[in-house]
């Protein structure tokens, strides 16, 4: 949002991922993405842009020439896509999906990986969606609400964090309100809570939660 304050012509794109520029020049043009680059990359803030008069004076070609501009603009732009290589791949914009999107699990998918394991949690049982709950490294189906009348468990939409005594697990449910009664039990009752949805620990840390009416594993959880 900050390089979105340096001029009215400059947009960004967040499902294409790219930045333009829409000035009187390509001079111009060049100015205004190598400034936004550089509050991007955060080698310069908003605020020292403002104060110092940044944009005109590179505008002008005052500060540097264009040429010289255009040059530490692609150089620029290489190192970002060595950086960014993940996620210049996924087909959504990371910051703007991370409660209800679900990442392909290939090309970039943004959680974190479970440990291999010779009984795949979630393996042969169905959420909503008819995918398997060991999809997306067992985060596929809800633990709190009960099964359809297909026994299909609920499939999950939101992600949050689940508080139990001093530790944080990544949760996924198929709705907030699910989150949150299962942090509200486990703040009331840490001991109720483990009786209700854990199943077991795994050595890494990690929560097995299991079905509030089933008791059958359907999700990891893993320690943040």
């Amino acid at each position: 949002m900050d390089v979105m304050k340096i001029t009215g012509s400059i947009n960004y794109d967040g499902l294409k991922k790219m930045i333009t520029a829409r000035c009187g020049g390509i001079g111009a043009n060049y100015a205004t993405l190598y400034l936004g680059m550089m509050v991007a990359a955060g080698k310069l803030t908003i605020g020292e842009v403002k104060k110092g008069d940044l944009y005109p004076k590179l505008i002008s070609g005052d500060e540097m020439s264009y040429a010289e501009m255009k040059k530490k603009m692609y150089k620029m732009k290489l190192t970002n896509k060595k950086k960014y290589a993940r996620e210049l791949k996924q087909d959504f914009a990371p910051y703007a999906f991370t409660q209800c999107y679900k990442p392909k699990t290939s090309g970039g998918s943004t959680r974190k990986k479970r440990p291999s394991k010779k009984s795949v949690v979630g393996k042969g049982l169905k959420n909503t969606r008819n995918e398997d709950c060991s999809v997306n490294n067992s985060t596929g189906c809800c633990p709190h609400m009960n099964p359809d009348e297909k026994h299909r468990y609920r499939a999950t939409n939101e992600k949050s964090i689940l508080k139990l005594r001093t530790k944080r697990y990544e949760l996924y449910t198929c709705c907030l309100m699910c989150s949150q009664a299962m942090n509200a039990q486990a703040k009331n009752d840490p001991k109720k809570f483990e009786e209700m949805y854990v199943s077991r620990y795994l050595d890494n840390g990690n929560m097995v939660a299991k079905n509030l009416h089933t008791n059958k594993e359907v999700q990891i959880l893993v320690l943040v």
